[in-house]
């Protein structure tokens, strides 16, 4: 995942830097380096995202 990719996800979900921080038990500066691209994006953190997405999605499904 790239940067941009990291910071679109965390768009998507209405979510910031330093909320998505306090959500996965990192510090900001953390979220920041995996933003900027100063450090590499954990798959665990990917793998999180990812099921954020698919619970936004079924939430977006029941509203109908």
């Amino acid at each position: 995942m790239t940067p941009e990719q990291f910071k679109r996800r965390l768009a998507d979900l209405h979510v910031s830097q330093s909320g998505f921080a306090k959500l996965v038990y990192v510090h900001e500066n953390t979220v920041s380096k995996w933003a900027t691209g100063q450090a590499r994006i954990p798959g665990p953190v990917i793998a999180y995202l990812d099921l954020a997405d698919g619970v936004m999605a079924m939430t977006e499904k029941l509203k109908v």
